[in-house]
């Protein structure tokens, strides 16, 4: 791809915000795109894109969250600084404190348990986190599951605290379905084991599903001959309504009390 074609995959993004970006923010989204692109040049993703391909995704996903185009120009360059030589000085210079500072604490904040108390960086967290979701299958499967596992407990409460509901919806279908796919790795027929307890499990209390379905996948993951995953899947669709009552009492009580 040349330069030239390469910098106009930020068409469709520039289009995307020409109608609520001012003439000068659109001129300073186009300028983050190339400086972006320039300093990704020659790094590729898993799946054979070209790198820069993932910041303008996160860039497309903060634009249709309507955020502001200081949050934009941060979702292009978020990942310059961890992964090419550009320094924090430059992009200061070129795109001032603000912008600098979110990539920064993007930067420092990586995927740790600890959350930075700037709703802004962690929102750029979640986009990253998505578009990665999207594209999960290339990395390795001990990976796939660590990360998905990681996205139900961590990026999906705190998309919906944030008000993000679009963005937790998405997170926890692709979370789910790619720990379900690699359940389904462990022999025949476990992905359709899998769908059946995720019907089952809509009896329970909404807030309980996925902490459940994620320890019913591990479960069906972990060794074991067809016959055993069957009995297994057998027990917990019986005893489903037993659980659905047990935890709507606890949740009756609490409220009681």
């Amino acid at each position: 791809m040349t330069s030239e074609s390469q910098h106009g995959l930020a068409e469709p993004l520039l289009a995307q915000l020409s109608g609520r970006f001012s003439p000068a923010d659109l001129d300073r989204v186009r300028r983050a795109y190339q400086v972006a692109a320039r300093w990704h040049e020659g790094q590729w993703r898993k799946n054979g894109d070209r790198y820069i391909t993932h910041p303008l995704a996160v860039a497309e996903a903060a634009a249709a969250a309507g955020l502001d185009c200081s949050m934009v120009c941060a979702a292009l360059l978020h990942d310059v600084l961890e992964d090419t030589a550009c320094a924090p000085e430059y992009l200061r210079a070129e795109f001032g404190d603000e912008v600098a500072d979110l990539v920064e604490r993007l930067t420092a904040f990586g995927d740790g348990p600890a959350v930075p108390d700037d709703d802004r960086v962690v929102t750029l967290k979640l986009l990253d986190r998505l578009h990665n979701m999207r594209t999960i299958q290339y990395i390795d499967t001990g990976r796939q599951l660590s990360k998905s596992r990681q996205t139900l407990e961590l990026h999906v409460p705190h998309a919906r605290r944030l008000g993000l509901p679009a963005v937790a919806d998405e997170l926890q279908e692709l979370a789910r379905h790619r720990i379900e796919v690699l359940a389904g790795g462990a022999g025949g027929g476990t992905t359709a084991t899998l769908c059946a307890l995720r019907l089952g499990s809509l009896m329970l209390p909404a807030a309980a599903r996925g902490r459940y379905l994620e320890e019913w996948a591990a479960e069906l993951r972990a060794p074991a001959d067809r016959r055993g995953r069957r009995r297994f899947a057998g027990q917990l669709i019986l005893g489903l309504p037993r659980l659905s009552f047990m935890l709507r009492r606890r949740q009756w009580d609490g409220r009681a009390g």
